[in-house]
C-alpha cells in the first residue's frame, strides 16, 4: 500500500499462473457411411484451433491422415492440437463404412466379357468373375462382383445347334462304298461274263462253216 503522513508503505509481491484453456467441440464430429467412389465427408468444429480427421482400420488405430478409398469398416478420429493457450482436443473414434458399388445392367457395360462402370474398366480376378452355364438350349453368362463392388448380373442366349437331317434323306444321298471283296467279285464277275460271250461267239461261228460245207 502506498505511504501516507502517518504511514510507510508496504509491498509484497505475489506469483500466479495463467492455465490453458479447455478446448471443447461447437460441432460434435461424425462421419456418414458411403458408397465406393463417393468423397468422405467428415464435419466437426473445435472452441479453439483447426480440426485434423484421421482413419484407421482398427479402432486402435494406428490412425493416420489418408483417406480410405476402398470398400470396408474404419474409423474416424477428429484431432485440435493444443498449444501454448488452449489444451489440445480428440475425439472418440467414429466407426463407419464404404459399402460396395452394386453393379447393374443400368450402371454398367458389358462388352466382350469386359466391364465398364462409371468410368472405369473393372479387373477380372479382382473385381469380378465370369461364369458359364448351360440349361438345356440355354447358355447363362453370370458376373459375380466382388472387391469394391457387389452383384450379380446374367445375361441369357439360345446354344447353337446343327440341323437334324432325316433317315430317307441321309440314305438317298449315301453313296456305295467299295471294299476289296466287292471289286474283286466284281472283276470275276466281268470276267466270266466276257469269257461266255466269247464262248458263244466262237461256236456259232464254227456252226456257220460247217453249214457252208
Amino acid at each position: 500500500m502506498p505511504s501516507t503522513a502517518d504511514y510507510t508503505g508496504l509491498a509484497d509481491s505475489v506469483s500466479f499462473e495463467i492455465g490453458k484453456a479447455e478446448n471443447e467441440w461447437t460441432i460434435e464430429p461424425t462421419v456418414e457411411d458411403i458408397v465406393y467412389g463417393q468423397s468422405l465427408n467428415p464435419i466437426g468444429e473445435a472452441k479453439y484451433g483447426t480440426v485434423q480427421f484421421t482413419y484407421a482400420a482398427s479402432k486402435n488405430g494406428p490412425f493416420v491422415s489418408q483417406v480410405p478409398v476402398d470398400a470396408g469398416t474404419y474409423y474416424m478420429r477428429a484431432v485440435v492440437l493444443g498449444d501454448d493457450n488452449v489444451l489440445p482436443l480428440e475425439s472418440d473414434p467414429i466407426r463407419f463404412v464404404i459399402e460396395p458399388l452394386r453393379v447393374t445392367k443400368q450402371n454398367g457395360t458389358f462388352k466382350n466379357g469386359e466391364v465398364f462402370v462409371r468410368g472405369h474398366w473393372l479387373v477380372a480376378g479382382r473385381d469380378y468373375d465370369k461364369q458359364v452355364e448351360r440349361i438345356g438350349r440355354k447358355t447363362i453368362l453370370r458376373y459375380i462382383f466382388h472387391g469394391n463392388y457387389a452383384g450379380v448380373v446374367e445375361f441369357e442366349g439360345e446354344v447353337a445347334q446343327r440341323p437334324v437331317v432325316p433317315n430317307d434323306s441321309l440314305a438317298s444321298n449315301a453313296k456305295p462304298i467299295h471294299t476289296a471283296a466287292s471289286t474283286s467279285r466284281s472283276a470275276w464277275l466281268g470276267l466270266g461274263l466276257g469269257s461266255l460271250i466269247a464262248l458263244i461267239t466262237a461256236f456259232f461261228g464254227k456252226r456257220k462253216n460247217d453249214d457252208e460245207k
